[in-house]
């Protein structure tokens, strides 16, 4: 049976308690739970604590629930945060990576809409590439709002049961070893360069 970690923000609050019973019923064993308002990536790159944490549990598999708070909205920055945590979930003994991305928002406060939009369409490029697989919430996440950044408990429960799916799809082992994600980020920066070369040109 898999030990798997969870890892999110605030959405995390109330969708990893109903999510819990499903990933056990497809099979895991959850040996890790995190769910912090307000927390982004690079947040919990922060926080040593919780790679002492993470690496004691010693999950094979982590579900990152992250993007909403996000504020690298670069590739190439981005995908720095990103390539970090996974090398803290890589020495934690993960050997394979689901990601949930950000819901749609409907809020424009603190630019809400655009950064979950602008980070889901990084991570939907970027995410792939690390040998992580990603689930693009924006289809079914675009109604049942309560303050136009979260959620009713109907629509969580709604969301726990499609990511249980996602879980249950994803259940052969993929490993992906830090060679893999030191070479997407390589690959990753060096067209966020290129791109930021021809601008300037142009």
């Amino acid at each position: 049976m898999p030990a798997l970690a969870l890892i999110g923000d605030s959405h995390a609050e109330v969708l990893f308690p109903l999510l819990k019973p499903i990933a056990e019923a497809a099979g895991y064993r959850v040996v890790f739970s995190s769910a912090k308002r307000g927390w982004s990536e690079a947040s919990y790159n922060r926080d040593a604590s919780f790679a002492s944490s993470l690496a004691a549990a010693r999950p094979d598999v982590a579900l990152v629930h992250l993007g909403g708070n996000n504020q690298a909205m670069s590739t190439a920055a981005y995908s720095r945060d990103v390539q970090t945590l996974l090398g803290t979930l890589e020495r934690a003994g993960v050997k394979r990576v689901l990601w949930i991305g950000p819901y749609v928002a409907t809020s424009d406060t603190a630019n809400t809409r655009v950064r979950h939009e602008t980070t889901a369409d990084i991570q939907a490029t970027v995410l792939p590439q690390f040998g992580v697989r990603w689930l693009d919430t924006r289809p079914f996440s675009r109604s049942g709002h309560t303050d136009g950044i979260h959620f009713s408990r109907t629509a969580y429960a709604d969301f726990a049961r499609r990511i249980g799916s996602f879980l249950g799809s994803g259940a052969g082992p993929v490993a992906a070893s830090s060679r893999v994600w030191i070479w997407a980020a390589t690959a990753v920066s060096l067209v966020g360069i290129a791109v930021a070369v021809v601008r300037r040109r142009g």
